[in-house]
């Protein structure tokens, strides 16, 4: 469990974990209002059922477990806000592991059990700027105090520091032969030192209100 942004769906795609299941993974996200029946009908496909051969939900349950048998799978409950639409999903054999991702701790401890329900946090200062460092390095060496300030303002969530990372780079303007056609004003526009000060501004106009987490991502 973990706040939106932290990257706990990040940590689900993760090649060491999917390593470990040679038979591969089923993957159900359901998020804010919704139907774990729709993602209980996807891996049924993926298993090579006819879901429309199954209209009672628990039938299609049942035929779910016994197709995936003594595979060696990974079943991800993506995205889970209620407690209800686990069950439905808990579906693995044996030789299968379960991995729930949600922003309730209540939800993850009622799923997992309290020793292996994990919360995901923020960053540390010093990971977030080593994160920010590798995505946007021309920015952070021109005024690393700043850059700092701005990793503060965004709280060390991975998310916001890959979106803030990707608008203090210009990457994708130097993958064109554009600056031919560029003047010394559109040349600025490309100064790092110019995109941190403007995302300073932006961020410290989203503080001045009370704004959702996707505005200020925004």
């Amino acid at each position: 469990s973990g706040t939106g942004g932290v990257g706990k769906t990040a940590l689900a795609y993760h090649k060491e974990l999917h390593a470990t299941f040679t038979c591969g993974l089923l993957w159900g996200s359901v998020g804010p209002g919704g139907d774990p029946l729709i993602a209980l009908r996807a891996w049924a496909a993926e298993l090579g059922l006819d879901p429309a051969h199954y209209p009672d939900p628990g039938d299609l349950k049942t035929a779910v477990k016994n197709r995936i048998a003594k595979k060696k799978l990974l079943l991800v409950l993506d995205d889970i806000w209620d407690s209800d639409h686990t069950d439905l999903l808990h579906c693995g054999g044996p030789h299968c592991a379960h991995l729930l991702t949600a922003r309730s701790n209540r939800i993850a401890r009622a799923f997992a059990g309290r020793d292996h329900a994990l919360v995901v946090p923020h960053l540390g200062e010093d990971p977030a700027f080593v994160l920010l460092q590798a995505i946007a390095p021309g920015a952070v060496a021109a005024d690393e105090t700043l850059a700092r300030d701005l990793l503060a303002r965004v709280g060390g969530l991975p998310l916001a520091v890959e979106l803030l990372g990707g608008y203090l780079t210009q990457e994708s303007a130097g993958e064109h032969d554009i600056f031919a056609d560029l003047g010394r004003e559109d040349l600025a526009a490309f100064d790092p030192t110019a995109l941190l000060e403007q995302a300073q501004a932006k961020l410290e106009d989203a503080a001045a209100r009370k704004v959702r987490l996707a505005d200020l991502l925004a």
